[in-house]
């Protein structure tokens, strides 16, 4: 395949150009949903509201069923075409994808079983909405296998560098996310209705994908075959990211659903909404590490001294862009809550976000560490990280929301932050101290 060359992935023209266009595609629904979630919380309820934030961390959540394959499809497709190792690399791509799609539907029906006894006994909601809350997760199961497919191709897609084709694909998402629920709310105040739309907006985008990665794929080669066999060396990279994703997303989404069985699911909206839109400057790193990415794998066994500096620019620039934004923010917090959320939100969200946005800043630098660790290969350490950090977190979050409720969760919140961004720190520092 002669137009995918490292040369071609590895320019700096490319890495910023892609690097921008995936700041737009990943800020943009931030920047939609700063203008929609108010309407969606004024048209649901803040109950239902709080369910549908439920509904979105199981989808975000999805990305820990698929054994690390998405990632791991990344960096081997990226080493393989550095190296320019085209053999047999389309059937260990289609086989992946089979794979994740048959996790998927396994995972579809789990979920779909237990969706009466996740509604009843895991969130405290007011009885009128069990079964909405039944229907929702029973459609979201719908939604899973291609959640999962999505996370492979993606993965694929990033490695060849083509995230123009990512940006297009992603606009039935967004509005499917956030804009169409809200013709929705017009005509049905139904949770169930808005989540209908969010199992459409999934499987559309599934299959754009699926349509611009079998292009890709044929690329290599026109024989396309499903082997088990290649899987083993995807699982080898992809096990321990399976352990890190799963308990990883555990910690991330977990506090919602100990505030709503702690305390209520009518109070979960004003811990989650602020943490939800200002976990959003993420995007920033995360869309530059999407490029970068692929140039760590290969640059830190290629070329480690490159490496090193890459990685020292991605925290510098990191840096100049996020400091900012969380100074004005901290500062602002309280008015800004009030201006766009109202004055209920303004008083009892403004402690919190104050303590979400000393994390999120923390957490921005050190996702270049996650990145970093991830490209050398060493996923060992970032999962045993994750199963340190795990019961330490489970038991801090427990007892400060018991004793101090929606602050004390943002309190655990920041606690795991601080601890995370140490520890990989450390070891980024490590790799590179003993990469020389």
């Amino acid at each position: 395949m002669a137009e995918i060359t490292l040369e071609n992935l590895t320019t700096k023209k490319l890495l910023f150009n892609n690097t921008l266009i995936s700041l737009f595609v990943q800020g943009g629904p931030a920047l939609i949903a700063f203008f929609t979630v108010p309407a969606l919380i004024r048209g649901l309820g803040t109950e239902k509201f709080g369910i549908l934030t439920l509904i979105w961390a199981i989808i975000g959540a999805s990305s820990m069923l698929d054994f690390g394959l998405g990632h791991a499809l990344t960096q081997f497709v990226s080493k393989k075409i550095g190296l320019k190792e085209f053999d047999e690399l389309q059937n260990y791509i289609i086989t992946a994808i089979a794979f994740i799609f048959a996790l998927g539907i396994a995972a579809a029906v789990l979920v779909y079983s237990l969706a009466p006894l996740i509604a009843k006994n895991c969130i405290h909601t007011s009885p009128i909405y069990v079964n909405d809350v039944i229907g929702s997760f029973r459609l979201l199961s719908i939604t899973i296998p291609f959640l999962m497919l999505n996370i492979c191709l993606v993965g694929l897609l990033e490695a060849c560098q083509k995230f123009g084709i990512i940006g297009l694909l992603k606009i039935p998402i967004i509005f499917c996310n956030y804009i169409a629920p809200l013709f929705v709310l017009c005509f049905f105040k139904s949770l169930i209705a808005v989540v209908s739309v969010l199992v459409i907006g999934r499987i559309v985008s599934s299959m754009a994908y699926f349509w611009f990665s079998l292009k890709i794929i044929r690329g290599f080669s026109e024989k396309i075959k499903i082997k088990i066999s290649y899987i083993k060396p995807l699982l080898s990279f992809g096990g321990w990211m399976t352990i890190s994703n799963i308990i990883n997303t555990i910690v991330t989404n977990i506090d919602r659903f100990v505030i709503a069985g702690l305390i209520s699911a009518k109070v979960v909206a004003y811990y989650t909404t602020p943490l939800d839109a200002l976990t959003k400057i993420w995007t920033i790193p995360l869309a530059i590490m999407s490029v970068m990415f692929p140039a760590f794998s290969f640059e830190f066994f290629a070329n480690r001294k490159r490496a090193e500096r890459l990685y020292f620019k991605c925290i510098q620039t990191v840096f100049i862009i996020i400091f900012p934004i969380c100074l004005i923010l901290f500062i602002l917090a309280k008015p800004g809550l009030v201006l766009w959320l109202g004055s209920e939100f303004g008083e009892k969200s403004a402690l919190i976000s104050k303590i979400i946005i000393i994390g999120v800043f923390l957490q921005s630098l050190n996702i270049i560490n996650y990145n970093f660790v991830q490209s050398t290969g060493k996923s060992h350490i970032q999962a045993k990280i994750h199963l340190v950090e795990f019961p330490i977190y489970m038991a801090t979050l427990w007892f400060l929301v018991k004793h101090f409720g929606l602050t004390g969760a943002a309190f655990a919140w920041l606690a795991r932050i601080i601890l995370d961004s140490i520890l990989f720190n450390f070891f980024s520092f490590y790799l590179m101290k003993s990469s020389k």
